[in-house]
């Protein structure tokens, strides 16, 4: 799965799936918008949100289910890695080295991701 998902990503490098604007959402690479919110397409945003929120309410509690589950809605597991980053950088996750990746979920132990408790004063943005 994860070879298929790296050649629809190499095919598409903005959405993953087609190589054309399958969602009709209007974003060219060649022409940046002037607000760069903009020329991220939609699917990326919703998985982006739902991925944290899997984390957040601990549906989603190691590297290897973070991959597994990256794969299972079409992306690849830098994109999962980028979610996680972001959490740690603004306070939502504890400060750790998470591995993503094909060969971490190859290995036999899989890390657990550390969420903060409910309550827990650095959980700011929920």
């Amino acid at each position: 799965m994860d070879k298929f998902m790296t050649q629809c990503w190499k095919m598409d490098n903005v959405r993953g799936e087609a190589n054309f604007d399958i969602d009709d959402e209007g974003i060219d690479s060649r022409q940046p918008s002037l607000f760069p919110e903009h020329d991220k397409p939609r699917k990326l945003d919703v998985f982006e949100r739902e991925l944290e929120d899997a984390i957040l309410g601990k549906e989603v509690y190691d590297n290897k289910q973070i991959y597994i589950y990256a794969l299972e809605r079409g992306f690849l597991a830098r994109h999962a890695k980028k979610v996680v980053s972001e959490m740690i950088h603004k306070g939502r996750l504890p400060k750790q080295n998470v591995n993503i990746s094909y060969d971490a979920w190859k290995s036999s132990k899989p890390k657990q991701v550390i969420v903060l408790p409910k309550g827990n004063t650095d959980e700011r943005n929920l």
